[in-house]
């Protein structure tokens, strides 16, 4: 359970760049972009529809796994269901900066190994306590890192704050959405 946040936010920037870079070769964006609309709003229409998917992606994922553990209660599903969702819609954002910088899918894939690799790494599945000091604090940086343990703590069953891992995951979508 852990490690699905760094899977959608994983899944979403693989679907978000080849989505996006196809847009900009058809000229999709930019007659999107000639209307009397802001580019913020393009954004966040963008936004909007990839994260319809994105949310029924994570329901279908999330609703036989919490039957499966047996939690006693859905109503602890919301929590890890809206962590989950701004990790994806954090992967989305990210997806869209890369795919705006980019020339062909090629490139797009090349930034999975010094964007999603290194996070992945980072975000627990080894030990951070292994890694050099400047890394661990790099570590807190990172949306996969703020995601798994945003996640660990909502599932752990212990009276643990999350509020910082949230405020760093919308601090970085907002950034990366701008």
């Amino acid at each position: 359970m852990l490690h699905c946040s760094a899977f959608f936010f994983t899944f979403a920037y693989v679907l978000a760049v080849p989505a996006f870079l196809q847009e900009r070769k058809q000229g999709t964006l930019e007659k999107t972009l000639l209307s009397p609309v802001h580019r913020a709003q393009v954004v966040f229409g963008c936004l909007c529809s990839f994260s319809i998917f994105a949310g029924l992606q994570i329901l279908l994922m999330l609703v036989p796994s919490f039957i499966r553990i047996g939690f006693p209660s859905l109503t602890s599903l919301w929590p890890v269901f809206l962590s989950l969702f701004i990790e994806a819609l954090t992967g989305l954002a990210v997806g869209m900066f890369f795919a705006s910088i980019v020339q062909n899918n090629f490139q797009a894939f090349q930034f999975v190994l010094f964007i999603i690799v290194p996070q992945i790494f980072l975000s627990g599945i080894m030990p951070i306590g292994r890694f050099p000091g400047w890394l661990q604090k790099t570590a807190v940086f990172t949306p996969m890192y703020n995601g798994t343990e945003t996640i660990r703590s909502l599932t752990s069953r212990l009276p643990v704050s999350v509020d910082t891992n949230f405020g760093y995951l919308l601090l970085i979508l907002h950034i990366f959405a701008i």
